[in-house]
């Protein structure tokens, strides 16, 4: 499991430090690589979405067996770059996004992706405490960047 809240500044340090991880992914015996993120919607979805691409059919069919719907276009960043990398290295590679405003921590779409994670790669994720932790760091956001909290919203 590699996570993270930054990505590397240009498209070159992207594909460099992405194409390394893949190296030592490789090198320890991976054999797919599967990125989570979220899809901003306007609007705040009532039952999020996963919405998914993948590198193969057999991964993009095992995917939407799973319930995801298709997505075509582009995915910047970690969650579109590294699945397509891992291909051009031998790997599988599957994206998926879940819907969320993308304004506030997203504990139900947290729970959807993981949800979806566990179906996908065969194992129960424990979600115990996603959203306790959503309420904690949307204080932390509010209370250190200065914002207000309204219901779900956090204006700054």
């Amino acid at each position: 499991v590699l996570f993270g809240n930054t990505q590397a500044a240009s498209p070159p340090d992207q594909y460099k430090l992405y194409g390394d991880v893949l190296e030592l992914l490789k090198s320890m015996g991976c054999r797919e690589v599967v990125t989570l993120g979220g899809l901003k919607r306007e609007r705040p979805p009532t039952l999020p979405e996963v919405h998914c691409t993948a590198t193969s059919r057999e991964a993009l069919r095992r995917a939407v067996n799973l319930g995801a719907r298709i997505i075509r276009g582009r995915i910047f960043g970690a969650a579109g770059l590294l699945p397509g990398l891992a291909k051009l290295k031998g790997m599988k590679g599957l994206c998926a996004l879940v819907d969320t405003l993308g304004v506030y921590p997203d504990a139900q779409a947290a729970q959807v992706a993981l949800k979806f994670l566990g179906d996908y790669l065969g194992f129960s994720p424990n979600v115990e405490g996603i959203e306790e932790t959503a309420e904690q760091v949307k204080d932390f956001l509010n209370v250190g960047l200065g914002g207000k909290k309204r219901g779900w919203d956090i204006i700054l």
